[in-house]
């Protein structure tokens, strides 16, 4: 009996070696074949042979169980630059293979169907490609998770997945299947999670996917092009928390059925073709937290029901063709901290206690017909981070309010009629990056304290303002873009607005401004535009102004500069637009190099320039060479404009 027994355990321990060295093998094989040229030298660094029969199971990412064998392989955000080798299918009991964010490519081997106890697949964020062929999901009968987000798999949605019915969660987004979601979808026994956003399919959506009663969350828009509109039937699935069916060529009005939805927490339907009234149903949804419509083509207002939506956090209405008043219910709303209205019809004045519920974090109505006075209360949450009522007709002040809120981001309030004087506060605000009032009737003078280390945007042109320019702007080190144009300020301009490193714009045009240029101004080469146009001053063009190598527009016209044009302009290769028009220059006209882009027109209205030698040596640049009124300057003036709003895109994020 002893002899039995011991040869039953020795039978039993040399299995048990084999099959934990087998195991170290292949995850050996896997790293050889995982870590491509391109990986570090560190990655996988510990997975090296040893003769422990454990060791296998301290390598980074692996755990074993009691018998040593794998069953858990997580290797995640490892540049590895590999691809995955038949050899993975020789774990047997691995439960979860998480590979995500590796960069591996190539195909995915047949030999994943011998993971029978699989329960989790992770192979987000790769590049890998091919078809996921139906015979590698077949036998993987205990998968629960299967994510292949952000990969380069094509071909059509396998039909195999349904047969899996212990499948919870499928995420496919960001892949290139096509063709048409299978009607057998429907037939899910256990998913909770289904999302397939981001892809190449078409046809029209499954009515009969209304038949996931056990669906939680679902996501099929995003490049996706499907035909028709929403299936009304979508009503039926009661359990639903998240649906995403936004950017996926939805058209057609949008169901009432959906207030069904009493779990839904999250609604976005944007970018879609949709069209009609919003269905006041959708106020049933008790639940609702983020209802996204914009981007379609809505007409109506805000249903008076939705006052019913006291959960709701976001509300993105923009780009529709709403019209009328916003309810006064909506700054009622208690959870609300977005409201993103932009780009419709709306009208009246705007909900004076609109923020009263002090959550309010993004608020955009630009680009509607609101009139009335700005809401005192918009930032008591202090937490509010975007201010945008551009093109409406809001008048009266900005509120103290505003001035004084520290978290704000943007502020954008041009083309109303605001006046009065500008909260000085607005010019001391921490974390702000736009600043734009321009074009409305703020008088009075502008701070002589102002900071702000994240300000890349003032534009304040076209209203009344008064006073001298502060030299405390030099305070504002992150500045792009400098617009006081059209105003009336008085006195010099002040060496210091010269000083920042990132000013690439400046126009303070049509003031009364007096004094010469500052010579600072050749040393801030990070300057493409200069227009200081229609002022009073005097003196000359400041010598070194070759140092300003990016310069593409130059416009110091109808003024009372003096002295002779620089030599030294003909030199600046960058510049396409030059306009020294109507001042006090003397002597010869310069010819050769970029003077020879520019006609007549940039030098005229100067009795005591001389155009003499420029006629003869260049007989055709009346009608050949750059100016103002030619389609060529034109032209070259417009892309130098291109290049200028590309540069600063980013703060008009």
């Amino acid at each position: 009996m002893r002899r039995i027994l011991l040869f039953v355990f020795l039978v039993w321990f040399r299995m048990e070696t084999s099959s934990s060295f087998t195991d170290m093998n292949a995850l050996l094989k896997l790293k050889n074949s995982m870590k491509g040229p391109k990986a570090k030298d560190d990655a996988l660094h510990d997975w090296n042979f040893s003769t422990s029969l454990s060791a296998h199971c301290s390598f980074s990412g692996v755990t074993c169980d009691q018998d040593l064998r794998v069953v858990a392989i997580n290797v995640s955000f490892v540049p590895l630059f590999g691809n995955l080798p038949p050899e993975i299918g020789h774990f047997d009991k691995l439960q979860n293979l998480t590979i995500a964010q590796d960069n591996l490519t190539g195909k995915l081997p047949k030999e994943l169907a011998a993971l029978t106890s699989l329960k989790l697949l992770n192979i987000s964020h790769n590049s890998f490609t091919g078809n996921l062929p139906g015979e590698i999901i077949l036998p993987l009968t205990q998968l629960e998770i299967l994510d292949s987000y952000d990969n380069s798999i094509t071909g059509p949605l396998p039909e195999e997945f349904v047969k899996l019915e212990k499948l919870r969660y499928l995420k496919l987004d960001g892949n290139y299947f096509s063709g048409s979601i299978p009607e057998s979808y429907s037939e899910f026994k256990s998913l909770e999670f289904l999302s397939l956003s981001t892809n190449s399919l078409s046809g029209k959506i499954p009515e009969s996917l209304s038949r996931l009663k056990t669906l939680t969350y679902l996501k099929l828009g995003y490049n996706n092009a499907y035909e028709g509109g929403i299936p009304p039937e979508f009503g039926a699935m009661t359990s639903l928390k998240y649906l995403d069916l936004s950017s996926c060529n939805l058209s057609g009005d949008i169901p009432p059925s959906l207030g069904n939805l009493r779990n839904l927490d999250t609604l976005f339907l944007q970018m879609n073709n949709l069209i009609g009234t919003i269905p006041s149903e959708l106020s049933s949804m008790k639940s609702l937290s983020f209802l996204d419509l914009s981007f379609n083509g809505l007409t109506g207002g805000i249903p008076p029901s939705f006052s019913q939506l006291r959960n709701l956090t976001l509300l993105n209405l923009f780009h529709n063709k709403l019209y009328g008043p916003v309810p006064s219910f909506v700054s009622e709303l208690p959870k609300l901290e977005t409201l993103q209205l932009w780009a419709n019809n709306f009208s009246c004045a705007l909900p004076q206690n609109l923020g009263q519920n002090g959550r309010l974090m993004f608020f955009d109505v630009t680009s509607n017909h609101f009139t009335g006075l700005i809401p005192p209360g918009l930032c008591k949450s202090g937490r509010l981070q975007t201010f945008l009522i551009t093109d409406n007709f809001f008048h009266g002040q900005i509120p103290d309010d505003i001035g004084n809120c520290k978290s704000l981001v943007k502020i954008r309030a041009s083309n109303n009629y605001l006046s009065g004087a500008i909260p000085s506060g607005i010019f001391k605000l921490p974390s702000v990056k736009i600043i734009e009032l321009a074009n409305n009737r703020f008088d009075g003078e502008l701070p002589p304290e102002i900071s702000g280390d994240s300000l890349g945007i003032l534009t304040l042109s076209n209203n009344l303002l008064t006073g001298r320019i502060p030299p405390a702007l030099k305070n504002l080190r992150a500045l792009q873009t400098l617009s006081l144009d059209a105003n009336e300020l008085v006195g010099e301009i002040p060496g210091e607005v010269f000083v920042l490193p990132m000013l690439t714009t400046v126009n303070i045009s049509g003031n009364n401004l007096t004094g010469a240029i500052p010579t600072t101004m050749i040393h801030c080469v990070s300057l493409s535009s200069v227009d200081l146009s229609r002022n009073m001053l005097v003196g000359e063009i400041p010598n070194g102004i070759k140092k300003l190598s990016s310069l593409s527009i130059l416009n110091v016209s109808r003024n009372n500069l003096t002295g002779r044009v620089p030599e030294e302009i003909g030199l600046m290769s960058s510049l396409v637009m030059l306009d020294l028009s109507f001042n006090n220059f003397n002597g010869e006209l310069p010819t050769g190099g970029q003077f020879s882009v520019f006609n007549d027109n940039a030098f005229a209205g100067n009795p005591n320039l001389s155009l003499n030698q420029r006629s003869s040596l260049n007989p055709v640049s009346a009608s050949a060479s750059v100016s103002a009124t030619t389609p060529i300057f034109t032209f070259l003036n417009i892309i130098s404009v291109i290049i200028n709003y590309l540069h600063l895109y980013y703060f008009k994020l």
